[in-house]
Parts: C-alpha cells; sequence; structure tokens
C-alpha cells in the first residue's frame, strides 16, 4: 500500500501515509505560512551560522516504519546530512521536526507524528500554534510512549 502511495504521489503534493491512509493536505492559511516564513527564517540563520547541519521547509518526505510525513520545518545534523545525495526523495527521522497547527492537522500533530517521531529518535519535537502564538517543545527521546 504505501509504495502505491509513493508512486502516486508528485513533486508539488504535500500527502501523508499515516496508518495506512493517504492524507490529503489543504492548501495552508495565511497565519500559516507566515508562521512558517519566519520560524525557518530565523532557524535557517541560525543553522548556517553556526554549520550545524541542514534545515528544510516542508516537502521533504520523511519515511518512518509505519508512516510517511511531511513536516512543515525539518532539520538534520551534519553527520545525517553527509549521507544524502541529490536525487533522494525519501529521508530518515530528522533530528528535529517542526508543525506548524491547522485546524485540520492538529490532531495527527499532537497524537501519532508525535508517537512517531518519538519512537524514531526525533530529539526535539516543536508543535507551533500559530493562533495562540505559542511553541510546545518536546524532548521526544526522554518520552516513554508505552
Amino acid at each position: 500500500m504505501r509504495q502505491r502511495f509513493y508512486d502516486a504521489i508528485t513533486e508539488g503534493d504535500k500527502d501523508e501515509f499515516i496508518n495506512g491512509e493517504i492524507i490529503k493536505q489543504l492548501p495552508v492559511r495565511m497565519e500559516h505560512a507566515e508562521c512558517s516564513a519566519r520560524l525557518v527564517s530565523l532557524l535557517l540563520y541560525y543553522t548556517m551560522i553556526n554549520g550545524i547541519g541542514n534545515l528544510y521547509l516542508g516537502q521533504l518526505m520523511i519515511e518512518l516504519s509505519r508512516n510517511s510525513y511531511q513536516p512543515d520545518i525539518i532539520y538534520f545534523d551534519k553527520q545525517k546530512s553527509k549521507a544524502f545525495h541529490k536525487e533522494q526523495m525519501l529521508f530518515p527521522a530528522p533530528d528535529f521536526v517542526v508543525e506548524i497547527l491547522s485546524p485540520s492537522t492538529e490532531k495527527n500533530d499532537r497524537g501519532i507524528k508525535f508517537e512517531d517521531y518519538a519512537l524514531h529518535g526525533v530529539a526535539e519535537y516543536w508543535i507551533v500554534d500559530p493562533a495562540t502564538k505559542s511553541i510546545e517543545c518536546i524532548c521526544c527521546t526522554k518520552v516513554n510512549t508505552s
């Protein structure tokens, strides 16, 4: 089933594979886009001046054991980044993930995605709520999901 998902998606799609279902993402609202742009600008500047790894704004497909996601912001440390090649389309669990909440994604962002990120060694997960202008910083590697 997941291979059919990979075969069907195109570069412009922001779809995800969650629990055997293809989840189509809606276009984002203006507040989501503005929040994403500001946050990625700050984080990108920080990673670049410190030379600590690579930051990406959405559209990289993260392939975990049971699901595949396209987080809003993704960071890989230098060591992981060195293993990537230019034609690569599927990526391992990142070191840091940011999901910006939308009404249609909040349940998955706080539920299955959090569980998967914790199980796959994502060190830190931020859930950003543009409506309340808040960021929840979660250290996934110290969370026991059993």
